[in-house]
């Protein structure tokens, strides 16, 4: 039996996913949806997404039901330019695939982020999954859309916290609010994501901006 999501989001992974794909350089504050005036329209720039909890429910179905073979993972809408468009509430304009590569060469030449412009060719070539089977077998729903996911990530991009399980339970910690605060040293933690308890106001670290957590 295998599982095959889409790509996976949640707030959690915000800081590792900005590090990959957006680097240091990008402002915080330009992540907010509304600072976001356009989305770039590519014929081919489409993808998929999943919440990660809605992950979890798939792998537990799977062990729990006497089910075999490959099962697609990915929540609707299929997110396009349009739909990005409506979710940003940003206007698409067209650009040509060849420019956004180009761009990303560039802009990686010059150590400005840290994707090389095949990610680009990558994206531009992902095929869309069918989860009728997952749906179907695995009795599966997702209880997040796409465009939830993808806001709850973008989010957690603009505060920069980081999250971690830990002894069963979720942690968040760090974070960044703007550069004239002092960074959050408050830490949460969670059994089942949705109720949270404040664990310290005053953890004993002095910056936590971009934070890498780790279990020992």
């Amino acid at each position: 039996m295998r599982l095959r999501p889409a790509l996976i989001f949640k707030r959690g992974a915000s800081s590792e996913i900005r590090r990959y794909f957006a680097g240091p350089l990008l402002p915080s504050p330009l992540l907010r949806p509304e600072l976001i005036p356009i989305v770039p329209d590519v014929p081919q720039l489409r993808f998929q997404a999943v919440h990660s909890l809605d992950v979890g429910e798939a792998y537990r179905l799977a062990v729990t039901r006497e089910v075999r073979g490959a099962f697609n993972l990915a929540a609707d809408p299929v997110l396009d330019p349009q739909e990005l468009g409506r979710l940003l509430e940003a206007r698409p304009v067209h650009v040509p695939a060849g420019l956004l590569r180009g761009a990303a060469d560039v802009s990686w030449r010059l150590h400005l982020q840290p994707t090389p412009a095949g990610w680009v060719d990558m994206a531009l070539g992902v095929p869309l999954m069918d989860t009728t089977r997952a749906r179907e077998e695995l009795g599966w729903r997702a209880t997040h859309s796409s465009g939830e996911a993808l806001l709850e990530l973008l989010g957690g991009m603009r505060d920069s916290a980081g999250e971690v399980v830990f002894r069963d339970r979720l942690w968040i910690l760090g974070g960044w609010f703007n550069s004239y605060s002092a960074p959050p040293r408050d830490v949460w933690s969670s059994a089942d994501g949705k109720t949270w308890t404040l664990v310290t106001r005053e953890a004993p670290w002095k910056h936590s901006d971009l934070p890498m957590t780790l279990v020992f």
